[in-house]
């Protein structure tokens, strides 16, 4: 039962993340723009 439920964890964040980097492609590359000039 852990194995099964460990893999469908990872499924669910492997989901999350490519919804992640479809949706918020432009947002995640003006968030690390803005990230650098802030450090700067």
């Amino acid at each position: 039962m852990d194995k099964y439920g460990m893999l469908d964890l990872e499924v669910d964040l492997t989901l999350e993340g490519v919804r992640r980097s479809r949706v918020g492609k432009r947002e995640a590359s003006t968030s690390v723009l803005e990230q650098i000039q802030g450090v700067n």
